[in-house]
């Protein structure tokens, strides 16, 4: 079913849908989200100048500025003349994979719960919702990039995910020294956010090694030796909010009216995605329905 079309059907007949038709609602949705993101994101470009030759700010400290420095040597050492471009695809990523989850969020649930939106009527910024560095994290590893965002860029090929999260680290490093000085309060927000994403690329870093050794040597216990750190620091996060979402949707379920409405809200509550939200929500709601057949 066309987007279009379930926006003029009543709630009730939304709520009647089968779960083959309210996939595809959301399909459709998807496709004019990502057609509106493309358009957005590939007018961005950005000149790293600032990045590459700046002397590292020292106003949080100098571990901090250490630190982040590491960062700044490792790409530029990486990437070169190219710096630019991966920051600028970087960029592009971010914003385009904001753009097309703040509107599925907002066109999606404001044909079902319009007395829950703002009275404005504003997309608000999905990232800002779920963290920065957490949303760049989950949509990078989790969701595709569409190949117009570094077509026209100096890149052989797609820049690794843990670049991207260093890139994004060191962006927001950057940003947060400038801000620092007339609000202090948002720079160590965006500290943390780049803190975050740091930390995010060390464990994906060590994920892959891992991947990398056990193709090259061939024996499971490398692959073991090597990630299970970053396997359990990857998962263990993932595996506590499912729970969590799940113990909250059994308690407050009788609160909404559908299973996208409560996702919606558990989306907010927890700092997930929607998407991981509505699939957490359904999970829980079959092991309810279960419970009570037995």
């Amino acid at each position: 079913m066309d987007f279009r079309k379930y926006q003029l059907l009543t709630r009730q007949q939304q709520e009647d849908l089968s779960e083959e038709d309210r996939s595809q609602v959301i399909e459709s949705l998807s496709k004019y989200a990502e057609r509106t993101a493309i358009s957005s994101a590939i007018t961005l470009s950005v000149s790293a100048d600032r990045l590459s030759s700046s002397s590292m700010p020292e106003v949080f400290g100098e571990k901090w500025a250490r630190s982040f420095s590491q960062i700044r040597t490792y790409l530029l050492d990486k990437y070169k003349e190219n710096f630019s471009a991966l920051a600028t695809f970087a960029t592009r990523t971010f914003d385009y994979f904001d753009i097309k989850q703040s509107i599925i969020i907002h066109e999606y649930c404001s044909s079902t719960e319009d007395d829950e939106l703002d009275s404005n009527g504003t997309i608000d910024s999905q990232a800002e919702e779920e963290g920065l560095a957490f949303f760049a994290h989950e949509s990078i590893w989790h969701e595709k990039t569409p190949d117009e965002l570094h077509r026209d860029l100096p890149l052989e090929n797609r820049p690794p995910n843990t670049d991207m999260q260093m890139m994004y680290a060191l962006m927001w490093f950057f940003e947060a020294a400038e801000i620092h000085q007339n609000t202090p309060k948002q720079a160590l927000d965006l500290l943390h956010e780049a803190s975050e994403a740091y930390r995010l690329a060390h464990g994906d870093h060590d994920w892959e090694s891992g991947i990398n050794l056990e193709k090259k040597e061939g024996g499971e216990d490398a692959l073991r030796s090597v990630t299970r750190k970053a396997n359990d620091a990857r998962h263990k996060h993932n595996r506590m909010t499912k729970q969590k979402v799940f113990d909250w949707y059994q308690d407050n379920r009788n609160n909404f009216r559908s299973q996208d409405a409560a996702a919606e809200k558990a989306a907010k509550e927890f700092s997930i995605s929607f998407r991981t939200a509505q699939k957490h929500i359904g999970e829980a709601a079959k092991q309810i329905r279960s419970a009570r057949t037995e």
